[in-house]
């Protein structure tokens, strides 16, 4: 199952989105090794402050096993400010 939530409901899913952050810190912190900002357990980044959408993966236990933060194009996004190489040069998309 999917689990869609917006920021107009973070209060309402707060659990769900500290299972997320923790989730981002287990892959991101402790399997990949990388150098990201953490706090207890859970991992956050600046990107986190402009109100994304977040796309949460629920497996069949309904725990959270894969997720996806959206942003629009317009602002700034991880691909644009973070990873420009995966676009080899090729302009970053952006649309209103």
């Amino acid at each position: 199952m999917m689990q869609l939530i917006t920021p107009d409901c973070y209060a309402e899913f707060a659990s769900e989105l500290r299972e997320m952050h923790g989730l981002r810190y287990r892959v991101f912190k402790k399997r990949l090794d990388w150098e990201v900002q953490t706090e207890g357990e859970m991992e956050t980044d600046p990107f986190d402050s402009l109100n994304p959408v977040y796309l949460l993966l629920k497996g069949s236990d309904w725990r959270t096993c894969g997720c996806v933060r959206l942003l629009p194009t317009t602002g700034p996004t991880m691909l644009r400010d973070t990873f420009p190489a995966l676009l080899d040069e090729m302009v970053v998309p952006a649309s209103a």
